[in-house]
């Protein structure tokens, strides 16, 4: 649900809201009607390794808005067009890295994951409004600025003594180490991307000409251990990849297209060797399904991941409740809100908790505005002004009736005096 170029460009490198403007919100729903018709879609990735270093935690609350803003999109269009509408669960998948010596990357992906399904308090309506749910029945719960799945992409196992409790070096084991962290998420975890380069795999260990495999090719070791002893937490995982970049590509020939044909390489043998081997019936599926449907309710707020990221990393996140939402805007105001956001380099809390529009000058100085007054500023300034070009266009139109009316009944008479 997003792109590398273009209107689907969600920009890491911007801090909340610039981040996220309104033709990404246009280019997803645009999206998701033409794929919501098909119920074999498993989900939608808002981002991929969006936060993939400190500088780009700035933008990780606009991945909370874009999620928010199609599941309230998607929630509409069930209500009011198609009540059989598939509702396509939404992902964000991380890379596994840490920041730094300070947060291991089994503890950055537990904070990411706190941080994609944490709690908000209060409920909203269809636009967002702060309700009291006990007299409404069209509103929902401001958890709708979460996501539905987690992704991990993992390409640690490059060893043919690496094991589920260890790495080659002795350390704990990679997949070991995110189990033990993440036993307690709240939705479904994949690991999105799986598998180490081929060339690289068993390259430092003297091993690689011992496999009776052709040249780099993987073992695929970590299959049996995901779907049997981390399957009470991991719903799965995507093999990396059946066409790609050559260190991870599991075929040959191509191009991937309908008249040529894609023939498994010796990686691809192997990978289905551990398929075969592990056997469909070891997964508990009855599990994964309750677990993919229902998931568990939100356990941590997001003050306190915001709290832990500040400690530990000197970040001020803005709060996802503080980014307008484009669902419940119509597409002018939308896009002027949008233009505004784009000239604004970030948006945070000041030391007393209440939201700021920080307008960022080089980077030595900021001219801090009340957010509420700076948005109430502009609903206001275009409510002016709309009833300033109503009221001209309906003077006009009187304006002119009357002077034909006059000219109708006395032919030589000069109106303008």
């Amino acid at each position: 649900l997003t792109d590398v170029s273009g209107d689907g460009v969600l920009n890491r490198g911007l801090a909340a809201p610039a981040c996220y403007p309104y033709k990404l919100y246009r280019y997803g729903t645009k999206l998701l009607d033409s794929i919501q018709q098909y119920d074999n879609v498993l989900a939608g990735v808002i981002g991929n390794e969006v936060m993939n270093n400190l500088l780009h935690w700035q933008a990780a609350p606009c991945l909370k808005a874009y999620a928010r803003d199609l599941k309230r999109y998607m929630a509409g269009k069930g209500r009011h067009d198609d009540e059989n509408r598939h509702k396509i669960p939404l992902m964000y998948t991380t890379q596994h890295d840490g920041i730094g010596a300070a947060i291991s990357p089994a503890e950055q992906a537990l904070l990411i994951h706190n941080y994609m399904t944490c709690s908000h308090d209060g409920n909203v309506d269809d636009d967002g409004d702060d309700v009291d749910c006990g007299r409404e029945d069209n509103c929902e719960q401001k958890d709708d600025a979460t996501i539905d799945m987690f992704g991990i992409n993992i390409e640690s196992w490059c060893s043919s003594l690496q094991s589920y409790e260890s790495n080659e070096d002795g350390s704990v084991g990679a997949f070991l180490d995110l189990h033990q962290y993440l036993e307690n998420a709240t939705v479904p975890i994949v690991f999105s991307e799986m598998g180490c380069d081929r060339f690289l795999f068993d390259r430092d260990n003297g091993m690689r000409s011992e496999l009776a495999t052709s040249q780099g090719s993987r073992t695929w070791n970590e299959v049996p251990v995901v779907e049997q002893d981390m399957d009470d937490v991991w719903s799965g995982f995507v093999a990396y990849a059946y066409d790609g970049p050559s260190g991870f590509c599991m075929t040959e020939g191509g191009p991937w297209d309908e008249s040529h044909v894609l023939e498994f390489n010796q990686d691809m043998k192997n990978f289905l060797e551990q398929l075969e081997r592990v056997g469909m019936e070891s997964m508990d599926f009855a599990n994964l399904t309750t677990r993919m449907l229902l998931g568990r309710t939100p356990t941590t707020s997001c003050t306190d991941v915001r709290e832990r990221l500040a400690r530990a990393c000197k970040l001020k996140l803005m709060d996802v409740n503080d980014i307008p939402s484009f669902y419940s805007m119509s597409p002018f105001f939308a896009s002027v809100i949008s233009w505004i956001h784009q000239h604004i380099s970030g948006l945070d809390s000041d030391h007393g908790g209440s939201p700021a529009v920080m307008i960022h000058q080089g980077r030595s100085s900021a001219i801090r505005l009340d957010s509420s007054k700076f948005y109430l500023g502009v609903a206001t300034f275009g409510t002016i002004s709309f009833m300033i070009y109503w009221i001209a266009a309906w003077h006009r139109k009187k304006s002119v009736a009357y002077h034909r009316f006059i000219h109708e009944k006395r032919p030589n008479y000069n109106t303008f005096d």
